[in-house]
C-alpha cells in the first residue's frame, strides 16, 4: 500500500534489501516504486457474498423502524470518533464505534450494508472496503494524519478507481499456484 519512501531504504540497523524477495507487491492503485515487482487490487477483509444478512446491524443495535442508521466508525486512534461531526436529527439513530468498544462487530465491514450513512477515517481498510463492498457513496471520509499512511493522498488520488477484484483472493491464488 502507499507507504513512506523510507520503507524502501530502511535504517542503518535494518536496511531494506529488495534482493531478498522474489516479489514486492503493491496492493494500492496509484502507488508505485522502483522496488515493486507485482501489483494486486486492494486487499479487503471480505467479499460482497460474505456480508451479514440485510437488517443484521439494525437488529444488533435496536434501530427503530423509520430511523436512518448513521455509523461513525474511524478505526484509528482512541477518541477519533469524537472528532467526527455527524448530523443527528429526529429521523436518525447514531452509533459511534471505534474498534475498541465491546459492542463493535468484527469485522465491521461485514455489517455496514445496513448503514444509511457512514463516517470513517480514510485509512486503507475502511476506504477500500467501502469501494469493494458498495457503500463508498454513503461514506463521508476524514483524512486523519498518520506517519505511515497518507489518507489525504488516498482521497485525492484514488477517488475514481474502482477495484475489479479483491486483492486477497488474487494473493491466495498466487500462493496456491506456487
Amino acid at each position: 500500500r502507499n507507504v513512506p519512501d523510507f520503507w524502501f531504504t530502511g535504517t542503518e540497523d535494518v536496511p531494506f534489501r529488495a534482493d531478498l524477495w522474489d516479489r514486492i507487491i503493491s496492493f494500492e492503485p496509484g502507488f508505485d516504486h522502483p522496488a515493486i515487482t507485482h501489483h494486486l487490487e486492494p486487499i479487503v477483509v471480505c467479499n460482497p457474498d460474505e456480508l451479514q444478512a440485510p437488517g443484521s446491524l439494525r437488529r444488533r443495535w435496536d434501530v427503530p423502524d423509520g430511523k436512518r442508521l448513521i455509523v461513525v466508525a474511524p478505526a484509528g486512534e482512541p477518541g477519533e470518533a469524537d472528532g467526527i461531526a455527524a448530523q443527528e436529527g429526529p429521523d436518525a439513530h447514531l452509533v459511534r464505534v471505534d474498534g475498541r468498544s465491546p459492542d463493535h462487530p468484527f469485522p465491521l465491514a461485514e455489517w455496514l450494508g445496513d448503514a444509511d450513512l457512514i463516517f470513517a477515517g480514510a485509512g486503507f481498510n475502511a476506504y477500500w472496503e467501502s469501494k469493494w463492498l458498495g457503500w463508498f457513496a454513503r461514506t463521508r471520509f476524514t483524512a486523519f494524519p498518520r506517519p505511515i499512511d497518507d489518507q489525504a493522498w488516498r482521497l485525492r488520488e484514488c477517488a475514481s478507481y474502482q477495484p475489479a477484484a479483491n486483492g486477497a483472493d488474487q494473493l491466495a491464488r498466487w500462493i496456491l499456484e506456487g
